[in-house]
């Protein structure tokens, strides 16, 4: 008798692991300003793919990451209920609280001489007063990379020495502070 308990565990847990549950669907609640789709392009999971231990850790990390680059800092995953449907397949509600974007109040370049600034400055002017966006401000500085490359300056780097984000104002706004190293010229 006490075998035949072994073996039915012993059958039950291989047949567990090799069937393991599949995502049926899922489901976005709570969202105001991004659409459902860019929420399932975010945590790329799909109806079918199998389900794994630390799931909801994912689409959570995803999702509060992607609002970040957009400037939501201040959002808030409510609820991550996965509901099984079946023996192998469950459905996934994701509930978000978007909160509100956080502005750029300002752009402050350490290490900027005066002919530094006319070659800077404008690159940098349009995001001020905008929702920060991470894709913005990477191109503003690639932008201005290339141009001191292409006078002379290959090895100028900057660094953002720090984003100060202000949640305590209306509407919530950053400073972003930037250190620019020019490096030695190399040709005229």
């Amino acid at each position: 008798m006490t075998l035949r308990i072994i073996k039915y565990f012993l059958i039950t847990a291989a047949l567990t692991s090799t069937f393991s549950q599949t995502i049926n669907s899922i489901s976005i609640s709570g969202n105001r300003n991004f659409s459902v789709s860019d929420y399932l392009d975010w945590i790329n999971l799909n109806p079918g793919m199998p389900v794994y231990e630390s799931i909801e850790d994912s689409i959570a990390n995803r999702i509060t990451l992607n609002l970040s680059n957009f400037g939501y800092f201040h959002s808030e995953i409510q609820n991550i209920a996965i509901k099984n449907i079946d023996t192998s397949t469950v459905n996934i509600n994701v509930s978000v609280k978007e909160g509100e974007p956080t502005y750029i109040d300002s752009i402050k370049f350490s290490n900027l001489s005066a002919s530094d600034s006319i070659i800077i400055i404008d690159e940098f002017a349009f995001l001020e007063s905008n929702i920060f966006n991470k894709s913005d401000l990477e191109l503003a500085i690639s932008n201005t990379l290339d141009n001191l490359e292409n006078i002379g300056y290959p090895f100028a780097k900057i660094i953002i020495t720090s984003i100060l984000v202000k949640p305590d104002t209306t509407p919530k706004t950053a400073d972003i502070n930037l250190e620019l190293h020019k490096g030695e010229k190399k040709f005229n």
